[in-house]
């Protein structure tokens, strides 16, 4: 009887251990304080397979060794959930056009434009406002750097109402920008029928002569679909989903964000395996584990 009780322990805990790591675990700790230099402090899906022992914290190292006595593995797979986010702020400009695809006249539009830009930045400003021009813009980024709205990306959506000395209109929000250190210009063009196209053709030259200065192509995209809009120039407006217009103003703008956090990603896979594996565990939001 007395050799019995260890065997039927040992066999209960066998089987314990091999329904334990059999499950998925999820590990929950505390983001970080400090970022590291790509800005990695909560968390989107990645994988990670290690094939040596990993530096794990106690518990998780102690479940790895259980593992790989019991002949499982020699390897564990980590599913990792975290955000990058790549700017602190972000700023938008704009006119009517803007208003009607991302800001405030239509609630739903600018709802869904917030939730997508939560992927890339802390803070997001819009101010657009109906008729604006480019002339004089250099002026309004002068007033969003005095109020603490201008980000490190300034957005620009203007040019559909045309502008007096349009190249040096453009060239003086470029110099405005560029003094109080925006490291990114986008333009996005015009697409209605009643705005010159010497527009489009300065925004476009705008873009070859500065390096951190890029061209969001709306003409391109609409060109070919009058159903996006209205009026010829203003995305259509639905109260209970997004327009396909809406859908396609915000994709690009969205595509150009998501190459911007491709590019740190990139950056960061250049880390060793077991570095970058065990960085993300100890910074990650949550974690789901499992053996194979």
């Amino acid at each position: 009887m007395n050799s019995y009780q260890p065997i039927k322990r040992s066999t209960f805990a066998s089987f314990i251990c091999i329904c334990f790591l059999t499950s998925i675990f999820i590990v929950s700790s505390a983001p970080a304080n400090a970022l590291d230099p790509l800005d990695v402090d909560s968390f989107s899906v990645e994988t990670a397979t290690q094939d040596i022992r990993p530096l794990f914290d106690t518990g998780m190292l102690e479940l790895y060794e259980i593992s790989k006595f019991l002949g499982y593995t020699d390897k564990a797979r980590f599913k990792i959930v975290e955000q990058v986010q790549n700017y602190d702020m972000v700023t938008f400009l704009g006119d009517s056009i803007m208003l009607s695809a991302i800001g405030e006249a239509y609630p739903i539009n600018q709802n869904a434009f917030e939730g997508m830009m939560g992927n890339y930045t802390r803070t997001l400003v819009i101010d657009t406002e109906i008729g604006r021009q480019l002339t004089n813009s250099n002026e309004i980024v002068e007033d969003l750097s005095e109020k603490g709205k201008l980000g490190e990306v300034l957005v620009i959506g203007l040019g559909t109402n045309g502008a007096w000395e349009l190249e040096k209109s453009i060239e003086d929000l470029i110099m405005a920008a560029n003094k109080h250190s925006v490291s990114q210009i986008l333009f996005i063009n015009t697409r209605c029928p009643s705005t010159p196209s010497s527009v489009n053709r300065e925004l476009k030259k705008a873009e070859e002569r500065h390096d951190n200065v890029e061209l969001i192509d709306w003409n391109k995209t609409s060109s070919s679909t009058d159903s996006y809009f209205s009026d010829e120039c203003h995305v259509q407006y639905r109260s209970t989903s997004l327009s396909l217009g809406v859908v396609a103003y915000q994709s690009l703008i969205d595509n150009w964000f998501s190459e911007q956090k491709e590019k740190v990603l990139k950056v960061d896979e250049q880390m060793t395996l077991l570095d970058k594996t065990n960085s993300h565990i100890r910074r990650s939001v949550r974690m789901d584990i499992f053996f194979y």
